[in-house]
């Protein structure tokens, strides 16, 4: 039987978020606005406005639903399972997209988790980056063991909002990966397999 432990994993953005473990624990292009030239002037073109998705902070605090769509080896998780959260985002640039911190209050964990956001200017995602924390296995020998751990965790805007000279996302969707892989003791005296967990997320700024 495999448990799951309550502690955070690492998000990339690409970065890892934190699950709970194996077992049982941007725009309009602006109108190329060639005016018609008048006689003997040149003509004047305005630069196309910047992609919302683009530029927008991830800023606020935002309600969010996590539902495992997929999961291999954990008995504490089922396909359907849906979660609550928040996130309360504090970026640390004053303006445009960049990384910060956010407190996460989730349903399944008990306590505030405060964790690193990442900013990927390239792909024009977000991600969480936490302590990595562990998937555990009870083994068939009876014994506890701590599983190699990863968490792949990406956050994708998908609606902004203008904010005065701002733009913020308003919602946004996710995806997240937590792996177990046992190695040494665990897979040989513990017969623990390979755990994976995928999970979806959505979220909007809370009213």
């Amino acid at each position: 039987m495999f448990t799951r432990s309550k502690l955070w994993g690492v998000v990339t953005l690409v970065g890892v978020l934190a699950f709970t473990a194996c077992g049982s624990d941007g725009g309009d292009d602006a109108a190329s606005s060639a005016a018609e030239p008048a006689t003997g002037s040149a003509a004047v073109s305005d630069s196309p406005a910047a992609d919302p998705m683009t530029v927008a902070r991830l800023d606020g605090v935002y309600d969010v639903v996590k539902k495992v769509v997929a999961q291999k080896n954990f008995t504490d998780i089922k396909v359907g399972d849906s979660f609550t959260r928040t996130y309360d985002v504090t970026l640390d640039c004053d303006t445009g997209p960049c990384g910060g911190t956010v407190k996460i209050d989730a349903e399944e964990t008990k306590g505030i988790q405060k964790q690193a956001v990442t900013w990927d200017d390239t792909t024009h995602t977000y991600g969480f980056d936490a302590p990595i924390g562990s998937v555990t296995c009870t083994g068939v020998d009876g014994k506890t063991y701590d599983l190699e751990t990863t968490n792949v965790f990406t956050l994708t805007p998908t609606k902004t909002e203008a904010s005065g000279s701002e733009v913020i996302v308003s919602k946004f969707t996710a995806e997240a990966t937590l792996k177990g892989v046992p190695h040494g003791a665990a897979q040989k005296s513990g017969k623990c397999r390979v755990s994976t967990a995928e999970y979806e997320y959505t979220g909007h700024l809370a009213t």
